[in-house]
């Protein structure tokens, strides 16, 4: 087996998967997450590409820049997962990080030359950036619910921080030499190639990653309403597809003669007019409650058991719109619903035609009041 050509074959992969990650992650914006995985991408693809020119360039392209980039992406891999997972640590630590790997190849290659000093810095400061990423996706709470995904690129961290404290040890205890690193002993082969493996598999999963992220982001994207926020009737089929429990009542609401503040104040305001009215919904949701825009000035608010009474909400949403804001034309609002104990997709179309037929009564009784429905579900 042409052990060099399968070392040189690996870390050409992980070069061409880095800088895949950089090209996905800078199409997509330039959210903290994804910025730091865009550096680690590019510092990871540079560096390792660096040093694969060992024995070609001059000893400070590979020995200094190259394993001072390698380290770097190591750093910048530990921020983008854990601002991917909430958390917004600085970037201090990922420069403090690259500084001493770049003084620390600087000194083992010109000022006190010593190959053994260059291996176990370099690795054993790659080991701090695998075994932060490790912590943050496997010790925390907010790396755990970012998922399975997330669950494996940690324990191929914790793995590839063991590999690398062990090629520190077999190279000390076997006393490695600098000229045959590869061939002179088993051990160090496959700690070598274990190592390229981990980092094959970590640059795969990184990548799959980031693909999930952004296919979750499109569908929240297709779930939301542009203008006000709301979930749209996509959201609203796939909040149903769990059954609400503890539903307590369903609204049904529309703003009255909202096409005639279109026509005389124009779209712009009509605009603002929607944007107020989520507002004063959102003041008296409480968590779990799930508010839609049904489409034009039709909203539904679905409530959950924590609200004690349907039709108070209801009410106090009506008053708190009928106020009169600056800059905008007095309004009102409709709105129909109904009691329920839990809800389940099947039965929801029929609580529903139950609802708009509260509203319509609502409509017909002069605009801007409240019907609720007398029946228990």
């Amino acid at each position: 087996m042409d052990i060099r050509g399968l070392g040189f074959g690996m870390s050409l992969c992980i070069v061409l998967l880095y800088a895949m990650l950089a090209l996905v992650v800078a199409r997509v914006g330039d959210a903290p997450a994804y910025r730091a995985l865009r550096y680690g991408g590019i510092c990871g693809s540079l560096g390792l590409a660096m040093n694969m020119t060992q024995g070609i360039a001059h000893p400070l392209l590979p020995f200094v820049i190259g394993n001072t980039l390698v380290v770097l992406s190591a750093g910048w891999f530990w921020l983008g997962t854990r601002r991917f997972a909430g958390a917004m640590p600085p970037r201090l630590p990922v420069l403090a990080l690259g500084s001493l790997m770049a003084i620390a190849g600087f000194w083992f290659t010109f000022v006190h030359p010593s190959f053994s000093g260059r291996l176990s810095s370099n690795a054993v400061l790659i080991a701090v950036g695998t075994a932060a990423t490790a912590w943050g996706l496997l010790a925390t709470a907010k790396g755990r619910a970012l998922g399975r995904i997330a669950w494996a690129l940690g324990v191929l961290q914790l793995l590839t921080t063991l590999l690398l404290l062990g090629r520190v040890y077999v190279h000390w205890r076997y006393d490695i030499p600098a000229q045959n690193i590869l061939e002179a002993h088993p051990l160090n082969v496959a700690n070598y190639f274990g190592i390229l493996l981990s980092f094959v598999l970590f640059a795969i999963g990184l990548n799959v990653l980031v693909v999930f992220r952004l296919v979750d982001g499109m569908l929240e994207l297709a779930m939301r309403d542009a203008l006000t926020g709301t979930s749209n009737r996509l959201g609203l089929r796939r909040a149903l597809d769990k059954p609400w429990a503890d539903c307590a009542g369903l609204l049904m609401m529309d703003l009255d003669d909202f096409k005639a503040i279109n026509d005389i104040h124009g779209h712009e305001v009509g605009d603002r007019m929607l944007q107020r009215f989520v507002e004063v919904v959102r003041r008296h949701q409480h968590e779990g409650d799930l508010l839609v825009r049904m489409g034009g000035e039709e909203f539904l608010l679905l409530l959950r058991a924590s609200h004690a009474d349907v039709a108070a909400v209801a009410e106090a949403i009506r008053r708190d719109f009928a106020q009169v804001e600056a800059g905008l034309p007095a309004a009102s609002v409709s709105i129909g619903g109904v009691r329920l104990n839990g809800i389940t997709a099947p039965a929801f179309r029929g609580h529903l035609q139950v609802a708009d037929r509260a509203l319509y009564a609502a409509k017909a009784a002069g605009r801007n009041s409240v019907r609720i429905a007398s029946v228990l579900v």
